[in-house]
């Protein structure tokens, strides 16, 4: 991660002698801050999510004021030590306390403070509203008395150049009650070449103001992704930064853990929020109300913004099953307090069973025969297969993308693929439902590795599943006996059973990525693809499932999945196989 530096000389007349006067940033990535907002970032009419206000409606060829905006009564946020209750947005980017302002600061990306901007006010100054769409709404996220209240600019252009379906950019500003931080968020970016710069900050008044490195020429650092994975932001927090600050980030500790693999390691995810680097610390751990437990860290060197995982010499073996709470956190860094005890602390609630399962992970791959990276990406995954035979299962979902998309591509497959929310691009491989385990973030299956195989082989499953078939390949019929049989009570939750009919290898969906055999294709979901319910509430209690599918008609290889790229495979436009009426089996014997 770059690391960002506040830049003090560059801005006239910075005074820090008074915390009044003072705001420092913190820069992350991969993720919305404190992970409240989840929405999708599409234009509205086009995949927005429900619950957003427009305030703003664009286009405009000149820069324009939003209505004066007042936050809902019971929400409370103080910018710069004032409690403020109404606010007002410009078409370019810039959010102000001041709602007398007049002047309406320009598109252009200027140096902070600028005299256009009002005083308190929130940069992202240099993004345009100038084509039909180009919006800005508001939402709330969260629970009081920790919301926090997001200001969106959707489907934006840069500067003078206005967005059009390649060229589109999403920030925005968000406020945080009780904590009274401010971020500034860059969230997507598609096209613009190299001009998609702003100037990011805040300015309290026409001499003092408190800017992201790079500006105004800071460059967006977020992709095409609609998703929170590739965001980039920056926490502005009131004050001056304390030297030693340690802050607790997250913990790879499974929510599941079995009994009998006990004892286990405690451990944790820690950043360096502080200016000076970090050489020593002492990191504990609390199971429940028990008595803490510490560990000595010593010939440390976690520099300025860089994160540290800190493990406990002492292990935990809880001696009966039952629910627990883990508190871990990070003391005298440096041999100094912490300069905010507020962030120190990680804490995970996890459930610890008497019993468990060897599991086998499941990887679904969304891939085609006509996309040039699933090549690279199906072998990468076949590699860390190959040498872990008979402990893993696979489903692959031939997609209609890019192009006319693979000719085994079914209906069955895309409503997966909307199951997880939609598929924006292949491949992308979901293991046991987790779409977000690569390094970074993401499922693109050339990241898998084997650390990653045996992080999820080794979690405990509380469910035995068996599964027996018999194919009668003269009349094209398959039949499938099930048995499912918690090890554990898994509760009165809703479960489901799906059953896929995949074909291990095959050759004729050939197209123009380099592929020349296809592993583990699907071609049926039994009963169908809702699957069917299960009670998993009783202990040791086999629930069974017997499946008859027979394939209808004669074998046909389509085009492809569509006969246009550039609309949906539906209707007239949909190339694929009729699953009531005709199949795409190549063998099968190779059906399992």
């Amino acid at each position: 991660m770059k690391k960002l530096l506040l830049s003090i000389s560059a801005l006239a007349m910075l005074s820090l002698t008074t915390v009044a006067q003072s705001y420092y940033y913190i820069p992350d990535q991969g993720s919305n801050p404190g992970g409240l907002n989840n929405d999708p970032e599409y234009p509205e009419g086009g995949g927005q999510a429900t619950g957003w206000t427009r305030i703003v409606t664009g286009p405009a060829a000149t820069p324009i004021w939003s209505a004066i905006t007042a936050f809902p009564t019971d929400f409370s946020f103080f910018f710069n030590g004032s409690r403020e209750q109404a606010f007002k947005v410009s078409s370019s980017g810039v959010l102000t306390f001041n709602t007398a302002a007049v002047t309406v600061p320009s598109y252009t990306a200027t140096a902070l403070p600028s005299s256009d901007v009002p005083s308190k006010s929130i940069c992202i100054k240099g993004i345009s509203s100038l084509a039909s769409g180009d919006n800005v709404y508001t939402k709330m996220f969260g629970v009081a008395p920790k919301r926090q209240f997001w200001v969106h600019f959707s489907s934006y252009g840069y500067g003078s150049t206005a967005s059009d379906g390649t060229n589109y950019t999403y920030w925005s500003i968000v406020l945080e009650e009780g904590t009274n931080n401010i971020y500034i968020v860059d969230q997507r970016t598609g096209g613009f070449a190299n001009v998609k710069v702003v100037s990011a900050g805040i300015q309290l008044n026409d001499t003092v103001a408190f800017r992201v490195e790079g500006s105004p020429a800071l460059q967006s650092k977020a992709t095409v992704d609609p998703s929170p994975v590739d965001n980039h932001y920056y926490e502005f927090i009131r004050g001056t930064q304390p030297a030693n600050d340690l802050k607790g980030i997250s913990t790879s500790i499974q929510p599941d853990l079995a009994l009998p693999q006990a004892p286990f390691t405690i451990s944790a995810n820690f950043r360096n929020v502080g200016t000076a680097a970090v050489t020593s610390a002492v990191l504990k751990y609390q199971i429940n109300n028990n008595t803490p437990v510490s560990t000595n860290l010593t010939g440390l060197n976690i520099a300025k913004f860089a994160y540290y995982t800190a493990a406990s010499t002492t292990n935990w073996t809880p001696t009966v099953s039952g629910d627990y709470t883990i508190k871990i956190w990070i003391e005298s860094p440096n041999g100094s307090a912490d300069g905010n005890n507020l962030n120190d602390t990680v804490i995970k609630t996890v459930k610890v069973w008497d019993n468990f399962v060897v599991r086998k992970p499941l990887f679904e791959v969304f891939t085609s025969s006509t996309c040039p990276p699933c090549k690279p990406g199906n072998e990468v995954l076949q590699s860390v297969l190959d040498v872990n035979p008979n402990e893993f299962t696979v489903i692959k979902y031939q997609y209609f993308f890019p192009g006319n998309g693979d000719p085994y591509f079914t209906p069955e497959g895309d409503a997966r693929g909307t199951y997880y929310g939609g598929i924006n691009g292949v491949p992308d491989m979901y293991i046991d439902g987790d779409g977000d385990w690569a390094p970074g973030g993401g499922g693109n299956p050339q990241s898998f590795n084997q650390s990653i195989f045996d992080e999820y082989k080794n979690k405990p499953s509380f469910v035995e599943i068996n599964a027996t078939q018999n194919i009668d390949v003269a009349s094209k019929t398959i039949t499938v006996n099930i048995s499912v049989r918690p090890v554990v009570a898994l509760g009165t939750k809703t479960y489901t059973l799906r059953t896929a009919i995949v074909e291990r290898k095959t050759t004729q969906n050939i197209k123009n990525n380099g592929e020349t055999e296809f592993h583990w294709v699907m071609k049926k979901m039994l009963p169908s693809i809702g699957g069917e319910i299960l009670t998993l509430n009783n202990t040791n209690i086999n629930q069974t499932f017997t499946h008859e599918f027979t394939f209808p008609g004669n074998f046909r290889l389509p085009p492809g999945a569509r006969f246009s790229a550039s609309a949906a495979p539906a209707g007239t436009n949909y190339a694929g196989i009729n699953l009531s009426t005709e199949h795409s089996v190549e063998d099968f014997n190779d059906l399992i």
